[in-house]
């Protein structure tokens, strides 16, 4: 159960920016759409028996309920958002960011995923300008850690992930602001 949870952290690699953001918008609707049916069935109680499928949404509503709480503590739920150092992909970003914030979710980092390889002269403009939307990508995040020169290439398997996950950057995002 996820106020009771088995493990020390959950990492969760989301679908595109809008995918996402619908994901951590369902809990709500789903517990609208609950309390809907709820209601309903609690109109007709008397033409439609509730008993098992009754106990069903309320245990339904219950565990989202604690899901939306979990999703919104700040010292148990961090969402690191992950970018490429391009002028898109940071329009892309700031509107999760945007959205985060409206939804009240913690974002203490921002990875910059893939960025500065090689050092021929292609790879060195392309270094400047990548450097360049690092830098808009700051502004556009205050307060938030921006995470570079992630492991290139990157990490394949679980033990790849494991070493990865003990990094220094791991230290660089983990809950920015002292926490």
């Amino acid at each position: 159960a996820a106020d009771q949870p088995t493990w020390d952290i959950v990492v969760m690699d989301t679908a595109p920016t809008g995918h996402a953001l619908r994901l951590l918008e369902m809990p709500a609707l789903i517990q609208d759409w609950v309390k809907a049916l709820m209601a309903i069935l609690l109109k007709y109680e008397g033409v439609a028996r509730l008993g098992e499928f009754a106990e069903i949404l309320l245990r339904l509503s219950k565990g989202i309920g604690r899901l939306r709480t979990l999703l919104a503590d700040q010292e148990r739920t961090a969402f690191i958002a992950v970018a490429r150092a391009a002028a898109l992909p940071r329009l892309e970003t700031g509107r999760l960011l945007q959205r985060l914030q409206a939804l009240g979710r913690h974002v203490p980092a921002v990875i910059v995923n893939a960025a500065g390889r090689g050092s021929c002269a292609r790879c060195t403009i392309a270094a400047r300008a990548e450097r360049a939307e690092i830098a808009r990508l700051s502004r556009m995040a205050p307060g938030r850690t921006i995470v570079t020169g992630v492991m290139l290439p990157p990490p394949h398997g679980v033990a790849g992930v494991r070493r990865w996950g003990r990094s220094a950057w791991r230290d660089a995002a983990r809950y920015h602001q002292g926490r």
